[in-house]
């Protein structure tokens, strides 16, 4: 193992599930219920917490885009902060 990684190497990852194909990989760690991700290269990630134990591994908080996010979607449904429109005229 990599000190410097917070995640398993690629040997690593195959010696812990037993395949060096990424697809078998998944499904392995799928199989003994370790937790991963899979990047956008399709390899499976996997945190050193996770099987070395110790505090639990923070589970990833889903992304979501600054425009969906609900101050965004709240500021939306006020409408447009100009004056005088859909409301009293302007003086």
């Amino acid at each position: 193992m990599d000190d410097d990684s917070i995640f398993l190497s690629r040997d690593d990852v195959a010696r812990l599930t037993g395949f060096k194909r990424r697809d078998k990989q998944i499904e392995a760690l799928r199989m003994i219920r370790v937790k991963h991700r899979v990047n956008a290269a399709g390899e499976p990630i996997v945190a050193k917490e996770v099987v070395l134990g110790g505090r639990k591994a923070k589970e990833p908080e889903e992304y979501v885009p600054k425009a969906l996010r609900e101050e965004a979607l709240r500021r939306a449904s006020r409408g447009p902060d100009l004056p005088g429109f859909f409301g009293p005229p302007v003086s």
